[in-house]
Parts: C-alpha cells; structure tokens; sequence
C-alpha cells in the first residue's frame, strides 16, 4: 500500500467538491473527510503527512462523492453539524443549523449573559442546537427545547447528552396545543418561514434532503408559526420577558408590527452579517 501525500489528497478532495458545493464550503468539508477517513487534523494536512490510502478507503471516498454529486449535504452524509463551535448530530428529521441561528443564539447571549438564572425556551427546537448552545453560555439558566414530534426530541436529547447540557426537552404542537412551563425570561424560535411561492429559489441539496416541514409556511398565512408562539409569550413570558425570533428577511415589518398589535414594545429589526434583515426581538409589556 503506497504512501500519499495529505496536502495532495486534500487538493484532490478539494477540487472534486468545487463541482457540486459552494467553493467556500468546500474546503472546510475536505477537511472534514480527511478528518473522517483518516483521522487526520488540519495540522496534519498543513505538514504535509503521508497517508496509506487502502482500496476500502477509496471505496468510501467514492461514495461520498456519489452523494455528494446527488446534492446530498455533508453535514447529513456524517449525520454531524458544527453549531457555535460544538459539535451536533443531525439527520433528515431536523434542518441543518445555520451560522443565521448563531446570530440570533450570540444575541441573546450578548444582551443577557450576564444574568444569572433565566428560564429560557426554544420553540421548535429541532436538533436542539439554541437550547444546548444557551444552556452552555449562559450562567445557570433553566431551558426548554419544544418540538412536535417524539421523533425529533429523541434527536435533541442525543444532542444534550454529547454536549452535557441540561435541557428540558418536551413534545407539544406549537399550534394547537398548551404549552405548560413555567414562566420564562425568554422565548426564542426559529420557525417554518419561508413561502410556499419561495420555493423555486431554493437549493437542491436544501428541496431534496431537509424536513419541508421545519421549512415552510403557506403563502397566504406566512406568520402562522410567529402568532401562536407570540400568544404563547403572552401567557408564559414573565413582564418585561423577551422573545426573539428568526425571520424571512422579507417579512421583518409584518413581524415586528404583529408583536406591538399584541402588546409588545421595544420591538427591533436586527440584520444579519450580510446586511439581510434575520432577527425581530420584542420585551412583553
């Protein structure tokens, strides 16, 4: 079995992605393989160490090209994800967190982490990256992650337990059922919204691989998840508790505006790092 150059495999790797991901993804995933198949680290790779390559493993590499090329996300090919400088199991029952989420996740830390204490729940909490991430950052909350299916929360509570996080994770229907918690600091969601009439905007390996549920909303009722979990605040959030959500950048107005009908004041649009309206926060009166 002859040796091979790391550098030379990762250029490889490299340039075979560039085909079918973004080319500034395509790096870090190339890495990643290397990672996965050889348990190398980047270090490794910058030396340039010398590798054996066994047929096995070129097997392998070819069957992540194989999905690769079907649009298939890496992060759903290793069932792993990188949220907020931690590591996620994920797979086709929950989207695949986003660095959109890290920002709305760094908000609250930056605005509240230096209250002790606070009772926190994410609705629609998915993989659970915002609850575990929160209940990490900050000093001794208390957090809830809430999701409508066993299925899901069965993920969320792996994901707990690799990254030793207390979380209180519960199945309930964010639309039709009472939520019973105790009352909180904070609400915070990152639900269903984008429209239906969107869709053909959207990228295959996102159309073909991520659950449409946790993804989109009906045209004509774009604010569906937004309302019941706004109502939800009303009757769980604490006076002068805090909700913050992420939001379609083309409906930030009809956010913000739905929250002051409701009651709610200090309503803000928080652009992202592009410049793309993504946060709306509000405090209950």
């Amino acid at each position: 079995m002859a040796e091979t150059s790391s550098k030379k495999l990762y250029e490889e790797i490299n340039s075979t992605l560039i085909e079918y991901i973004e080319i500034q993804e395509a790096g870090s995933y190339a890495f990643f393989i290397l990672e996965y198949l050889f348990g190398l680290e980047r270090i490794d790779i910058m030396m340039d160490k010398k590798i054996e390559v066994s047929t096995h493993k070129k097997s392998e590499l070819s069957a992540i090209y194989t999905r690769v090329k079907a649009h298939e996300p890496i992060q759903y090919i290793f069932e792993r994800a990188w949220f907020y400088g931690r590591t996620f199991k994920v797979d086709k029952r929950v989207l695949i967190p986003r660095g959109e989420t890290e920002e709305l996740v760094d908000l609250i830390i930056k605005e509240h982490g230096n209250t002790p204490n606070l009772k926190i729940a994410d609705f629609g909490t998915g993989s659970g990256c915002i609850p575990i991430t929160l209940a990490l950052e900050l000093y001794k909350p208390e957090v809830y992650g809430i999701d409508y299916d066993q299925n899901i929360i069965q993920l969320a509570l792996m994901n707990g337990m690799i990254n030793k996080a207390d979380v209180g994770f519960m199945v309930a229907d964010i639309l039709t059922d009472d939520i019973d918690l105790p009352q909180l600091d904070i609400i915070v969601s990152n639900p269903p919204y984008i429209r239906l009439s969107e869709k053909k905007e959207m990228k295959e390996n996102v159309l073909d691989y991520e659950p449409e549920e946790a993804l989109f909303v009906p045209d004509e009722d774009p604010l569906i998840f937004y309302e019941k979990i706004a109502d939800h605040g009303l009757k769980l959030l604490k006076p002068e508790g805090w909700i913050y959500f992420e939001i379609n950048e083309a409906l930030g107005a009809e956010v913000e505006s739905m929250l002051f009908n409701k009651g709610y004041n200090l309503t803000k649009i928080i652009p992202d790092i592009h410049g793309k309206d993504r946060i709306v926060s509000a405090r209950k009166s």
